[in-house]
């Protein structure tokens, strides 16, 4: 995600911030900015602010307080501590953290905000920006989930082929086929799927069908060796 701001300090006019997140297929995410000011104790927000927490503009007076009531209850002591350090001793502050609007909706935002240069400590206005990023976030996780599915359903896959080539190679049926592949994968510390593979590819038209009889009489002395190995113990 990229996004470039400009922000004007001393009011509410302030531009917007121009955003970009590429799990949103090219869109942006919804941004917003905000000033405050020290000495008056005055906060200024820009209407995407005031929407990311649940009002409109003329709804509520925006203040420190107010922003902390809808920081996640797991999140507001970290988020008071940054901020009573940025004003102390100036600096830059960025915090990815979740925010409870007035609806009770949890929203995942990115806070950056910046003393400015100039004058005294504790009373340099502070400018920033929030980003929404509850989108980029959900859209990431269901992007995930969904490649997790499909890995599995293809690993899956490749293991009913290679325990059915087991069933018609031994003929034997299919819980005993894949308790072989169980057991080879254990011996040979190798990952099912990828023991799964190897037979596949054994039997891959073009191999030599004696690379297939050694694979599949090595399957058939791993529980051999282990009840030799038992006994001997």
């Amino acid at each position: 995600m990229t996004f470039s701001y400009e922000i004007q300090g001393g009011d509410d006019s302030t531009p917007p911030v121009r955003t970009h997140s590429w799990v949103l297929d090219g869109t942006g995410c919804t941004a917003g900015t905000f000033t405050y000011d020290p000495v008056t104790k005055q906060l200024f927000w820009s209407d995407e602010v005031y929407l990311m927490h649940g009002y409109m503009r003329g709804d509520v007076v925006p203040t420190l307080d107010l922003i902390l009531t809808h920081k996640h209850p797991d999140d507001r002591q970290r988020a008071k501590q940054l901020w009573e350090e940025l004003l102390a001793e100036g600096g830059l502050l960025v915090n990815y953290h979740r925010l409870i609007d007035a609806r009770n909706n949890e929203r995942r935002v990115l806070t950056s905000a910046v003393v400015l240069s100039g004058e005294g400590a504790g009373s340099a206005p502070i400018q920033g920006y929030i980003v929404d990023l509850t989108a980029t976030v959900q859209r990431e996780v269901e992007q995930a989930s969904a490649e997790a599915v499909r890995r599995a359903s293809e690993t899956r896959g490749i293991i009913d082929r290679a325990t059915g080539l087991l069933m018609g190679q031994l003929n034997i049926d299919a819980d005993t086929a894949f308790k072989l592949l169980l057991t080879g994968s254990s011996h040979t510390n190798t990952k099912l799927a990828r023991l799964s593979t190897l037979l596949l590819e054994a039997a891959a038209p073009g191999q030599a069908s004696s690379e297939l009889a050694a694979f599949v009489r090595m399957l058939q002395e791993f529980p051999t060796r282990r009840q030799t190995a038992v006994t001997e113990n």
